[in-house]
């Protein structure tokens, strides 16, 4: 299912993408490492037709010791009458996949898989922002994110002067800063490092 799945979300996204009335937005992120540059992230939002289209693509390459690692995400959504109609997000370390998520609206119902074999129903969800939006709107008076990768909700605090706390299933916490409705900066603290996702200019 995750691979069907991918590919028919590739294949509406490249015939959004060359579709010369569609209308794209694209924004860069450096992803920093005690001030060191390690990796990129691209995200684009691209509306054509009345269908909406989401790829955040991030590519980290670090060493731990002696040993090179080169960490990929993505994240793919149709968007269709202010509703997800499909969504996929992938993890790969060194080419191969970690995890990954998917899911489909179909009669009125999400049908869910989690990485390896766990499928699952979302029933009358009304999913309205999820965490590919933070990318391009600020989540002003938004109190919970839904999240491609972990299919559920998380909570979101606003902390003032446009920082908000996005926390996450995994007990880990991202931190977003937002300057005249545009994400800027994003800090990311784990347990052995700390990475900030900042806006190229």
């Amino acid at each position: 299912m995750p691979n069907r799945l991918l590919i028919v979300l590739l294949l509406i996204l490249f015939r959004v993408n060359f579709n010369q009335d569609a209308k794209a937005q694209q924004h860069s992120y450096t992803i920093n490492l005690r001030g060191d540059k390690i990796g990129e992230i691209s995200a684009t939002k691209t509306e054509d037709a009345g269908m909406t289209s989401y790829l955040v693509v991030s590519d980290v390459t670090f060493k731990v010791l002696w040993k090179s690692y080169n960490r990929k995400t993505e994240h793919n959504l149709i968007i269709e009458n202010d509703r997800i109609k499909k969504s996929y997000s992938g993890i790969y370390m060194n080419k191969n996949k970690e995890d990954s998520a998917s899911m489909e609206y179909l009669n009125n119902n999400y049908k869910c898989f989690k990485f390896p074999n766990k499928h699952f129903n979302l029933v009358n969800a009304d999913i309205s922002y999820f965490s590919a939006k933070m990318y391009f709107e600020e989540p002003v008076h938004i109190k919970s994110v839904f999240s491609e990768r972990f299919l559920e909700y998380c909570p979101l605090e606003a902390l003032g002067d446009h920082k908000y706390k996005l926390s996450l299933p995994n007990g880990k916490d991202n931190i977003y800063t937002y300057v005249d409705g545009k994400l800027v900066e994003v800090y990311v603290d784990r347990t052995w490092f700390s990475l900030k996702f900042e806006k190229e200019h």
